[in-house]
């Protein structure tokens, strides 16, 4: 099996006539993959046979797409879709799935810490005290950093903590700073890397970007 192969019980996403739908694979044979009956907000795609679709699933490394049709229905425990399978040189890498990155012009809001320990205290202190922050905009956005319009200066390897607003979770992210520009406006362009962040953090920010990249697409 190639490192692209798509497995049993793997998430994906269907996207069909500009909307996109949440499934799982549910069997795959020399013949056919089978999915769940793709669902969004509570309806599904009512798909039929000849149907064209773009799949995209994701491993712990890369995101990956490939196009399909529908070729029939099956009925085991529960209905599903069948879809032709794709030839390997068929199945494309978006992008390293860590790094998968969106362009944005979001309002963020950032704390700049400098040299300052980050430390839990400090966090819940953050937390409740957003008022003590300053307004940025967000260039674009990563599993691994993001790129900030701020109005201070910053020296490498300052620390800044940022309050993202991800649909309906709300996080601090601290960061440091690998590159700052003075632009034209007399504001800052600075790249950063988050900095001890948990799994399930990395995890939402990466799910959100694909939420912004998944809309897009919607609209091709």
């Amino acid at each position: 099996m190639s490192n692209s192969s798509i497995n049993i019980n793997d998430k994906c996403e269907i996207i069909w006539e500009k909307d996109v739908y949440k499934s799982n694979v549910q069997d795959i044979t020399d013949k056919y993959i089978a999915i769940s009956l793709p669902v969004a907000s509570g309806s599904y795609a009512s798909l039929i046979r000849g149907d064209n679709i773009e799949l995209i699933y994701s491993d712990d490394k890369n995101v990956y797409s490939f196009y399909s049709t529908v070729i029939g229905r099956k009925k085991d425990k529960i209905p599903m879709i069948l879809i032709s399978i794709p030839d390997e040189d068929k199945i494309r890498k978006i992008q390293r799935r860590k790094n998968f990155r969106v362009e944005l012009a979001k309002e963020v809001q950032y704390k700049v810490m400098r040299k300052q320990k980050i430390t839990k205290a400090l966090m819940n202190y953050s937390l409740k005290h957003l008022e003590e922050f300053s307004t940025g905009t967000m260039l674009d956005l990563s599993g691994g950093g993001a790129r900030i319009t701020i109005n201070e200066k910053l020296d490498k390897n300052d620390v800044i903590i940022i309050y993202l607003q991800l649909h309906d979770r709300n996080i601090l992210v601290p960061c440091i700073c690998v590159r700052c520009v003075k632009n034209q406006s007399g504001t800052y362009v600075c790249g950063f890397k988050f900095h001890e962040i948990d799994g399930n953090q990395r995890e939402n920010i990466i799910l959100y970007t694909f939420d912004i990249m998944r809309e897009r697409m919607k609209k091709r």
